[in-house]
């Protein structure tokens, strides 16, 4: 097998639109590239795992968050605390949240292209690192509970796009006045702690949503981790602090206008262990793909990722 090994997803919305691509990118991979189109988590695993037997050293990914989660998941188990390879992402997602923390840029035929021109002339010189997060056997880089998993929740019924999103957080600021219903379903207000093993971080407050992070952006851009993956490296996380139903246009107007900052808005801490605890199941998503309700979730620090910029 050749040196890029290439995962594909083809149930991400951007390669449905284009069933294609799978052939084009293996036109630009050439002899220098291997693509595997994984339809299930049972073919991703297969798929790395002959990739680790082929001694490939650089995985390239084309898929959303979700499909680079559930990836990153696959070759940790299959590398077994081995060297991982280095990891190119195609941004073949929707919002590529990841791709854009890194400043990775382009459709992922131009991508590949890069990749595949540098790897042949050995001109794949810069790469950076990032620590993931391990949730229940998943590894990802970011974490969001309550209003957040339940906002995508409702997102993914449509998949809308950039601007679908933003219609849907102004018809949830609205629904407070014209559907309360709505609007409960999506901001309801939690009792929340995070503890770090034996010590609490975040003493129990009222919670709309509690976020963590090794990267620094959100999706649609605002900086809301400053700290992450930098102090001794650790996972920062943001509760946002919610009495009731009137605070929710000042919480919109922190993570628009001053993410990075400190407010009376949002408690922040931090750790390499963190446990979340709230006073009733709630949802959770880990880059983007929901999981099933629960009171008590706990995050640990994961292996260090290596990621080429191209």
């Amino acid at each position: 097998m050749a040196g890029i090994g290439i995962i594909s997803n083809p149930h991400s919305k951007l390669n449905k639109k284009n069933p294609e691509r799978h052939n084009y990118l293996s036109y630009i991979a050439g002899k220098e590239g291997f693509v595997a189109v994984t339809k299930s988590l049972e073919d991703l695993e297969k798929v790395t795992s002959d990739f680790k037997e082929s001694d490939v050293k650089i995985i390239a990914i084309n898929g959303g968050d979700g499909t680079i989660a559930h990836t990153l998941t696959a070759i940790i188990r299959t590398w077994k605390g081995s060297p991982l390879p280095k990891i190119a992402l195609l941004r073949g997602g929707t919002i590529n949240v990841l791709a854009q923390n890194l400043g990775i840029h382009g459709s992922p035929e131009e991508i590949l292209f890069r990749l595949i021109e540098g790897y042949s002339r050995g001109a794949l010189t810069q790469s950076t690192k990032r620590y993931c997060i391990h949730v229940n056997g998943v590894y990802g880089f970011l974490f969001a509970n309550g209003a957040c998993a339940n906002f995508l929740e409702e997102f993914y019924k449509n998949k809308s796009g950039k601007i679908g999103s933003i219609f849907l957080l102004l018809k949830v600021f609205f629904s407070r006045l014209f559907n309360k219903e709505f609007f409960n379903r999506i901001a309801s207000i939690v009792k929340t702690e995070v503890w770090n093993k034996d010590k609490i971080l975040i003493h129990e407050h009222g919670a709309i949503s509690t976020l963590a992070a090794t990267i620094t952006h959100m999706p649609l851009g605002p900086k809301l981790f400053p700290k992450a993956g930098k102090e001794g490296e650790e996972i920062q996380c943001i509760s946002y602090v919610c009495s009731s139903e009137r605070i929710l246009f000042p919480i919109i107007k922190d993570v628009l206008l001053s993410p990075n900052r400190p407010t009376d808005v949002k408690i922040s801490s931090s750790g390499r262990s963190l446990t979340i605890v709230t006073s009733h199941p709630v949802k959770y998503s880990l880059d983007g793909e929901l999981y099933p309700s629960c009171e008590k979730v706990t995050l640990e620090l994961g292996p260090e990722i290596e990621f080429v910029l191209i």
